[in-house]
């Protein structure tokens, strides 16, 4: 007989800058209490990239969105990093993970969406 188990999804966010000339963390990972698709605090969320992490011995699958939630009245941009395993808490600050980070940032159009999200929510 099997057993299906369900994985445990782990969050951790970070605060994101966005410039006209960068995209980048602007803080360090701490774990994340995000309640998702049931919560009004998210106004827009993007999916950046999802991959497979290796680290020591154990593989997890990992998804890296960007977020922007109403705090408080005003938006605030958050990286948002989803881990299928707990003990990768301690690899998210390693110099090569981070690299790896902000090259997906890089790569993303997160420049131009937040442009575009802005102007339409100072429009309303």
């Amino acid at each position: 007989m099997s057993v299906l188990t369900t994985p445990k999804i782990t969050f951790y966010e970070a605060p994101l800058g966005i410039s006209s000339t960068k995209v980048t963390i602007e803080g360090s990972w701490s774990p994340s209490q995000f309640v998702g698709h049931m919560s009004t605090k998210p106004l827009i969320q993007m999916r950046l990239h999802t991959w497979k992490q290796q680290y020591m011995s154990t593989i997890a699958s990992v998804c890296l969105d960007w977020v922007v939630i109403n705090a408080n009245g005003t938006t605030k941009n958050i990286l948002m990093l989803k881990l299928s395993d707990k003990t990768f808490a301690a690899y998210l600050q390693e110099e090569t993970f981070m690299q790896y980070i902000q090259q997906v940032l890089d790569d993303a159009n997160i420049y131009n969406v937040h442009n575009s999200f802005n102007n339409y929510t100072q429009a309303t």
